[in-house]
């Protein structure tokens, strides 16, 4: 059984391939799997670093390199998650203020438009992602079910297997990400 990660950086995953950079494998190239060979797609923090018709393309390439049946679990920062009323939305807003005030002042002074412009801008990312288009993006390649999950949970069994936290910590990982499964 063959499972990939893309955008694995510390978040080495035992028994995968795990891709780190794109000088390893460039999401916006062809993939270097055969049609129908892999069983898991994991695809953590890295579509927003390419534009978002590259994001379509390696969406439709991972599609083609899973085998029926096959898993993709993608994960992305989604501003939507900041917008919003209720005590949540607040609590994701607080957790990435904080985050922002260790790691770039710029965009913490900015408060709340900080918080938005690093979703948005930050660390490289050249695309938005939605959770809205996430879904409408897998559905419309043609995966055949598509689920949103927590952070760390899965319906598919890969719990446990989101790394994002060892870069940003677990309080920003669970407060801006947006996790979507989804199966050929």
């Amino acid at each position: 059984m063959i499972r990939v990660q893309f955008g694995s950086g510390p978040n080495k995953l035992a028994g995968w391939i795990n891709h780190s950079s794109k000088r390893d494998v460039d999401i916006r190239e062809p993939l270097p799997y055969a049609d129908n060979s892999v069983a898991a797609v994991f695809a953590e923090h890295v579509i927003e670093h390419v534009h978002f018709f590259e994001g379509l393309s390696f969406l439709r390439e991972v599609h083609r390199i899973l085998e029926p049946r096959g898993v993709l679990r993608l994960a992305f920062p989604d501003v939507g998650r900041f917008l919003g009323d209720g005590v949540e939305v607040k609590e994701r807003v607080d957790a990435f203020l904080e985050h922002l005030g260790k790691t770039n002042a710029h965009f913490a002074s900015k408060g709340f438009c900080g918080v938005c412009s690093a979703v948005l801008w930050g660390s490289g990312h050249r695309c938005a992602w939605t959770e809205s288009i996430g879904l409408a993006a897998l559905y419309g390649i043609g995966f055949a079910a598509v689920v949103p999950c927590d952070y760390g949970q899965s319906v598919s069994g890969l719990e446990g297997i989101d790394g994002h936290h060892l870069s940003v910590g677990l309080r920003l990982a669970t407060a801006e990400a947006t996790t979507l499964e989804a199966m050929k």
